[in-house]
């Protein structure tokens, strides 16, 4: 018997595209004007095919400063295809420099297409394109500055896109998938502030004529398509619009300059991520708050977003007014409109602590002790820390200090120490440490009946049996807001001294009491309700079961 051969390993593009196999540096290619282009070595991979320095001296092998590259992807998979007739249609050189002389431009980061053809290679057919070669993507330069750039760079980038996506529109497409892979930096030196947008790959014709070849209407068959975290609320519903690539840019610009997305921590879902980015741009200053808790988030990006919800799906954009919201953001921060791009981490803003009692207004007051809380809530052992802090009259930042003092093999062990007792525990809140102390015997009781009712929900690890329709950086915790401001009450007052912890024992007494009472107080309300509302008749048999009477939800 034969060997049984193995199968030939499929490689995959970042999209689940199949990736041709590696073509030797001697392959020569030739193009429909019948030009021939000599391969070098694999540069990277992009979400459908791979790409190849190229030279068209086929007669030398192909340099590391080739001017060239060749993008290759099996003929099966068809975003390839799409590309080159985009390209042929509005990023031809002729098309691009008319352009610039109309709109009098020194410079337009559109590519433009060298070749194309098709090519075979053991029995198979490969679709390829040339183009002029580029330098590093702006996601590797976001990565380098540790995720964050400096503002000057972000309004620039910004307004770099922003004339790139008016002349693709102007040509009746849409990019689909603006980010920062997709925005490389030009190659060689002299040629480090030019920003070129590419992977036509997703380009839609949207506009034929004048006449919007479709409307706003969801279509499943496109839905979501593009790079999730930063993909429109028009394209989450399959809808293809200029108003979704500005919105896209947006998305970008909030997190190259804030580093974050609120959505960011589950884009697996694509329907939680889509429900976010509704809620958000319905409320843009929760958006800002979300991206900016530190700090103070820029204006002009505020702005931006808002216009970019005023827009309706058939409004040709004022692609100059965002233009100028972007500049002015450069002229309040003192920077000039030079487009220049400086690559440099950008500085660590530091929060201003305000006073939480004393001076400055209500407000502000009132926001500091949010932000408290939801830092409390959000690590279950510093809120025992805290209450332990506050019973002893100690601040709460000399607790955090001393936590910082702890060594590393400690602070492992009171994790553990935690995370075992934590036997009610949902999105990183300890209920346990929250009980007896700062809550109420009503609240715990009504917590424990909302926590066997989240078990059952169709969300796995979800508090809430629905969940807020609109998104909200305040609303992260299962407390009601009542419970909130008991729980700040019961705070001050342990800090204060005014108000002592009880025993374990006394505890449960004063628990088993109250609801005891309680379920006294509303059984005889039931029963005059009933009286009140219809004359008493005499016992009937076989009658159905009355219905169960419950304890209202005081905090509802």
């Amino acid at each position: 018997m034969s060997a049984k051969r193995g199968k030939a390993v499929v490689r995959k593009a970042a999209k689940g595209y199949n990736l041709p196999p590696p073509l030797p540096s001697t392959q020569i290619l030739c193009d429909s004007t019948k030009t021939r282009w000599r391969l070098g070595k694999s540069i990277g991979t992009g979400g459908f095919g791979e790409i190849y320095l190229a030279s068209f001296d086929v007669n030398k092998p192909v340099g590391s400063d080739a001017p060239f590259v060749v993008k290759i992807e099996p003929h099966g998979n068809g975003p390839l295809f799409t590309e080159i007739h985009c390209y042929r249609r509005i990023l031809l050189l002729d098309k691009i420099e008319d352009w610039k002389k109309t709109r009098k431009l020194k410079f337009l980061g559109v590519p433009h297409i060298v070749g194309s053809g098709s090519h075979e290679y053991k029995g198979v057919m490969y679709r390829f394109m040339v183009m002029q070669r580029y330098g590093q993507d702006v996601h590797k330069m976001f990565e380098m500055c540790g995720h964050r750039f400096p503002l000057k760079t972000v309004f620039n980038l910004g307004i770099k896109v922003l004339d790139i996506l008016e002349y693709i529109h102007a040509n009746n497409y849409v990019h689909y998938d603006v980010k920062g892979l997709n925005l490389l930096l030009g190659f060689g030196n002299g040629h480090e502030n030019e920003v070129y947008l590419v992977d036509y790959g997703l380009a839609m014709r949207y506009k034929e004529e004048g006449r919007l070849l479709k409307d706003d209407r969801p279509d499943k068959r496109y839905a979501h398509n593009g790079t999730i975290e930063y993909v429109s609320r028009d394209a989450h519903l399959g809808v293809f619009s200029p108003r979704g690539d500005l919105e896209t840019l947006g998305y970008n610009i909030l997190r190259w300059a804030s580093g974050i997305l609120p959505w960011e921590e589950n884009l697996t879902d694509v329907e939680y991520v889509q429900t976010q980015k509704t809620g958000f741009m319905a409320n843009i200053p929760s958006l800002m708050k979300a991206c900016f808790p530190q700090g103070s988030p820029p204006n002009a990006i505020a702005k931006y977003l808002e216009y970019v919800c005023s827009l309706s799906f058939h409004t040709t954009p004022d692609y100059e007014h965002c233009r100028k919201i972007l500049r002015q953001g450069l002229k309040v921060m003192g920077a000039k409109d030079d487009g220049i791009l400086e690559w440099k981490p950008a500085e660590t803003r530091k929060a201003t602590r305000r006073p939480s009692s004393g001076t400055g207004s209500d407000e502000e007051n009132l926001e500091v002790k949010a932000k408290r809380r939801r830092k409390n809530i959000g690590n279950p052992l510093q809120s025992v820390r805290n209450v332990r802090s506050a019973s002893s009259g100690e601040s709460s930042s000399s607790t955090e200090e001393q936590d910082d003092s702890l060594p590393t093999h400690s602070k492992e062990k009171s994790k553990k120490h935690v995370a075992k007792d934590n036997r009610i525990h949902h999105d990183g809140l300890n209920l346990n440490s929250l009980k007896g102390e700062i809550l109420t015997p009503a609240m715990e009781a009504i917590l424990n009946s909302r926590q066997k009712k989240a078990s059952k929900g169709k969300k796995a690890g979800s508090v809430f049996l629905d969940a807020p329709p609109v998104a909200d950086p305040d609303y992260g915790t299962i407390l009601t807001p009542a419970m909130e401001l008991v729980k700040e009450k019961r705070l001050e007052r342990l800090s204060s001294g005014s108000e002592q912890s009880f025993p374990e024992e006394d505890r449960k007494k004063l628990r088993q009491g109250t609801h005891a009472k309680r379920q006294k107080k509303v059984g005889s309300a039931c029963a005059s309700a009933s009286t009140q509302m219809s004359p008493p008749e005499p016992p009937k048999p076989n009658t159905r079961s009355r219905k169960r009477v419950s304890s209202p939800d005081l905090f509802e």
